[in-house]
């Protein structure tokens, strides 16, 4: 019985599982790209920490996509002047052609809270290009390369497990100073808890039912 009711806990909460798997951006050295897997127009998360270079996202497609790149940083404390700068790779006479820039004012970014990750953000614009296929660059940057960001590239959501997620939201909390008890505010742990306490209440209440019923 109680493994029924574990079960149907997390049955019950599957609705609020969403497609989220950022990864950590370790560069192996500066100016090195970090390549991304999967096709281009996937939607892809990046929890990077500018440390005194740029750091460099790379794809690439075969066909014509829609490309949409934004930047996330911490609510908490000053605006951080996070930029990020869209380059293609120029195969007829070498070099990289310029395809978008994101540079905005401080009072530009919209303050939102992420019911997902429990997190506050401020979220730059989209940019949003339609992109002949290529090899692509994305260069994340400030003034002096200092800064902790989430990057987003493409736009079409790929699922994921829901402990997968959950460690996912886990591992975004701890890239923007939160502690393990902001988890107690995420959809993914407090739908679950609810559920389960009210299924461990519904079996122990016809448990001391039948026990009632056979003891008379």
């Amino acid at each position: 019985m109680k493994k029924i009711v574990f079960s149907t806990a997390l049955f019950s909460v599957a609705f609020v599982a969403q497609a989220f798997n950022p990864i950590i951006a370790e560069p192996t050295r500066p100016y090195e790209p970090i390549v991304l897997e999967g096709a281009a127009y996937e939607e892809h998360q990046f929890l990077g920490d500018l440390n005194a270079y740029p750091e460099m996202y790379q794809l690439s497609s075969e066909v014509a996509f829609d490309l949409k790149v934004n930047l996330r940083q911490s609510a908490k404390g000053e605006v951080m002047p996070l930029n990020f700068v869209v380059v293609r790779d120029d195969e007829e006479n070498g070099g990289v052609i310029e395809v978008a820039r994101l540079n905005q004012p401080a009072d530009a970014w919209t303050q939102e809270k992420d019911r997902l990750t429990g997190v506050a953000y401020l979220k730059s614009r989209d940019v949003e290009i339609q992109a002949p296929a290529g090899t692509y660059r994305v260069e994340v940057n400030t003034p002096d390369n200092i800064g902790t960001y989430m990057l987003t590239i493409g736009e079409d959501e790929v699922s994921h497990g829901y402990f997968a997620t959950l460690g996912n939201i886990r591992e975004t909390q701890k890239h923007f100073g939160y502690s393990i008890f902001r988890m107690l505010f995420v959809p993914h742990v407090y739908y679950a808890l609810g559920v389960i306490i009210i299924l461990t209440g519904i079996y122990y209440t016809h448990r001391r039912r039948k026990s009632l019923t056979h003891g008379s």
